[in-house]
């Protein structure tokens, strides 16, 4: 058995008072001696956790006993090493920085695709665009097969790219995607917002789609949030040696 289980998860909630969850997961987090970081909004929680396989499971149980938190999907990886070196739990104006107010994906946020239904899609060659809504610097990393990229610095151009670039994309069915799925739940959003009408997104992200199928259609490497830096199509760490500065 691994030395530390690493946990990986979001989700788009209201949460009146992200002070009084904080004091609750910093107790909580404290004593199972989890280490990593948490991010807390009004709008939701994202953040990524390691710790002893055991107490990690004791974690993720107690944590889904909050009504608000009963369906989070858990990414899990496992590790030799502790990934962390220490543990960090914030409040701050958004999970996931975005500055656009009127965006709340708990509300509103585009069709889910599971990853299995996407990889039969692009085999029957359904006419679909593939958006890619991460920053240049990852897609130079790897992407999907004739993916569209909206030529970005940071999530928060994505916004501008929609405004200006992808307007002929209206009326199309566009599937996006991004690492874990997090950007895409406002990415899509967004895009509704601005009159896009058929926008999806790969439930759980490439990783998922990674995950669950061959590979098919993706071509390179995938940039995680993590100690591995990069993942090939099996997930396994990229070799020092192949990974891109």
């Amino acid at each position: 058995m691994e030395k530390y289980t690493h946990i990986s998860f979001y989700k788009f909630v209201e949460i009146e008072d992200p002070r009084l969850l904080q004091a609750e997961l910093q107790g909580m987090a404290k004593s199972l001696g989890l280490l990593g970081t948490l991010i807390l909004a009004h709008e939701g929680i994202n953040g990524m956790l390691a710790g002893a396989p055991e107490v990690m499971q004791d974690f993720m149980t107690e944590f889904q006993k909050d009504p608000r938190f009963k369906t989070v999907y858990f990414k899990i990886n496992h590790a030799e090493t502790q990934p962390f070196k220490k543990l960090l739990i914030k409040v701050k104006k958004e999970i996931l920085t975005f500055n656009e107010a009127q965006i709340k994906p708990h509300l509103k946020t585009g069709k889910y695709v599971k990853p299995l239904q996407l990889k039969n899609w692009l085999e029957e060659g359904r006419e679909i665009t593939l958006l890619d809504t991460r920053n240049n610097f990852e897609v130079e990393q790897g992407t999907f097969k004739d993916a569209v990229n909206p030529q970005i610095g940071k999530f928060t151009d994505f916004k501008k790219a929609v405004d200006e670039k992808l307007g002929d994309l209206k009326g199309k069915t566009i599937v996006t995607f991004c690492t874990g799925g997090i950007r895409c739940e406002k990415a899509t959003a967004y895009m509704m917002e601005k009159g896009f009408t058929d926008v999806w997104q790969i439930e759980g992200g490439i990783l998922k789609y990674l995950e669950d199928t061959d590979g098919s259609f993706w071509n390179g490497q995938c940039f995680v949030f993590d100690n591995r830096i990069a993942v090939d199509k099996e997930l396994n760490e990229v070799s020092s040696k192949n990974k891109k500065s």
